[in-house]
């Protein structure tokens, strides 16, 4: 009986500790966070640091900074030989970077009270608030046009349109269209494989225009061409026979996601085809971690929030809008025009 107990017991200071380590985990944040405001990884990229170093650059006491470092040796993000801290290839490799520093402070995870006044007073979507003053961009707090262009985003987009290129097949396509492509990045990285492919970016008249004119700095070609439009106020050219939404339709609801896939199936070909690149949900939504967070960046009001699908809610749209789908998987899922 005493055997039995004490094994209950354990399996339940098990699981109790699994509880305490998801609060704990979020220290990592707060120190990731605390780390990429001083100037710590610049200074480690030109020489390694002992811990009193570390103390006056990032200027805390060395007993905090102490605590800091174990947490980003934890992380990865620095280690220590022989009582010295050198960088990792990581943060060499991106914590030295202003612009990707400002876009990680972006995701910063919010104090509690913020997480919660968030859920409660849900804030205003902006791409609704384009859509309902005209497709104004610059008039939307938080927006500017350098959102869509900066160098780390459009490396970004880049880099997963060569990982598309690897995941499926365009060798059967002849027109490429991008819808809300912003810089391009998508398009010149799927060329990049595939330079057969004619691409055409599709996406606002303020956003195009200044993506029109930074196209050579962005690495575009004469194969790739730039349309402005509307989604929600125009048909859609018909000329392309592969449609790509690429992290679009987590901004929209699901009624209006519904309506621009119907107007894709209206644009497209017999046995034309799109695809869906989303941070989609495993379908009975235990993860990944980074999708559940894209969810909260997209919330929004009832009626005007985005969404972060799972994969089989997705293709159950793709199918309600008339498509024939495969089975999502790797963040992409197919439809095809039969």
């Amino acid at each position: 009986m005493s055997i039995a107990i004490k094994t209950e017991t354990s399996q339940v200071s098990e699981e109790v500790d699994v509880l305490y380590e998801v609060l704990w985990t979020r220290v990592y944040s707060y120190v990731f966070e605390i780390s990429i405001k001083t100037p710590l990884f610049k200074t480690l990229a030109q020489r390694p640091l002992t811990l009193q170093e570390v103390a006056d650059v990032c200027d805390l006491e060395i007993t905090s900074a102490r605590i800091l470092a174990q947490y980003l040796c934890g992380l990865k993000l620095i280690s220590m030989q022989d009582g010295l801290f050198y960088p990792t290839p990581v943060s060499t490799a991106y914590l030295t970077n202003p612009d990707i520093i400002r876009d990680l402070s972006g995701f910063a995870p919010e104090s509690l009270a913020a997480f919660e006044d968030r859920l409660r007073n849900v804030p205003q979507q902006p791409w609704y608030q384009i859509r309902n003053s005209n497709e104004s961009v610059t008039g939307v707090s938080g927006m500017n046009l350098d959102f869509f262009i900066a160098e780390t985003r459009h490396n970004w987009r880049i880099a997963k349109g060569k990982e598309l290129s690897m995941a499926y097949d365009f060798s059967k396509h002849t027109r490429l269209m991008d819808i809300g492509g912003a810089s391009g990045g998508w398009c010149v990285g799927i060329r990049s494989e595939n330079p057969h492919l004619e691409c055409t970016i599709y996406d606002l008249p303020e956003v195009a225009g200044i993506v029109s004119n930074a196209a050579q700095k962005l690495g575009h070609d004469d194969k790739i061409n730039i349309v402005t439009g509307n989604i929600f106020s125009y048909d859609l050219p018909d000329n392309a026979d592969v449609i790509l939404l690429a992290n679009v339709l987590h901004d929209w609801s699901e009624s209006d996601c519904f309506f621009i896939l119907k107007k894709v199936y209206d644009s497209l070909p017999e046995n034309g085809v799109v695809l869906i690149y989303e941070f989609f949900l495993n379908n009975d939504w235990s993860g990944p971690l980074g999708s559940m967070y894209q969810a909260i960046t997209v919330l929004g009001p009832t009626g005007e929030s985005g969404w972060q699908p799972s994969y089989i809610e997705m293709e159950q749209l793709l199918e309600a809008a008339g498509f024939v789908t495969e089975t999502g998987s790797n963040n992409l899922v197919v439809g095809k025009k039969c």
